[in-house]
């Protein structure tokens, strides 16, 4: 069955977006992006509303650093759960923030090679498509327009070479999809800190705000990490 004008393939959709069958038969599961309309068992059809939202999905992901779930919401235009008062205060006090909280710029971020960076963790081609198509991590071109990956990325590539080293391996069944709990986690967190703190802070001024939160971010990391600690040791001990 042919196309008509103004329908778009699956290749035409990956041409045009830059972006695998994998990754974006992903974004459709995962709700980010709405199927295409079925033109047979294995076949379907696309609108260039598709290919926009596959733009902006990439365009959130390498220019803000979004994560998948944040980005649905964008998509989604959901407030999550925040009243305008609250919105207006936590990107007022975005604009405020300094070091690690420091919103990024696109043109701040510098791009290393993609296969120096394999060679070095260790970590496999399928394994950094997948992190790719999960939204793990971004890929972009370096300067001279061989693959690459934001600097500021680097560590999510590094952190799963040292997870496969210490032996969580294919063979035993371990995936890049695995890092998900983790990420939901982490999503879950962030959505409750930001009620909590727009619930709290919204009285003060942003510019009284920011310096606390500052200050509060390696007290918390610290936080996490010795209660995962007690946590992981207490049901351990609990068996």
């Amino acid at each position: 069955m042919s196309a008509r004008p103004g329908q778009l393939r699956m290749s035409d959709l990956c041409r045009e977006s830059g972006l695998d069958r994998q990754a974006i038969h992903f974004y459709i599961r995962e709700g980010l992006l709405p199927p295409g309309e079925k033109a047979g068992r294995n076949m379907a059809f696309y609108k260039p509303s598709h290919l926009k939202r596959l733009r902006l999905i990439r365009k959130l992901q390498h220019e803000r650093f979004l994560p998948l779930k944040a980005i649905k919401g964008v998509l989604d235009q959901t407030d999550e759960g925040f009243s305008d008062e609250q919105r207006a205060f936590l990107a007022d006090l975005r604009g405020r923030m300094a070091g690690e909280l420091a919103p990024r710029a696109q043109a701040d971020g510098e791009v290393i090679p993609l296969g120096p960076l394999l060679e070095r963790t260790g970590v496999s081609e399928a394994d950094f498509e997948q992190m790719v198509a999960l939204g793990f991590v971004a890929a972009m071109p370096t300067t001279d327009g061989a693959p690459g990956v934001p600097a500021a990325e680097a560590w999510r590539v590094e952190s799963w070479g040292r997870l496969r080293a210490a032996g969580f391996t294919e063979a035993l069944g371990f995936g890049v999809e695995d890092v998900a709990i983790y990420e939901g986690f982490v999503d879950r967190l962030i959505q409750a800190e930001a009620g909590l703190i727009s619930a709290r802070l919204g009285a003060l001024d942003p510019a009284e705000a920011a310096p606390m939160i500052e200050a509060a971010l390696p007290i918390i990391q610290e936080l996490l990490v010795r209660l995962h600690t007690e946590r992981s040791r207490a049901f351990l001990s609990e068996l």
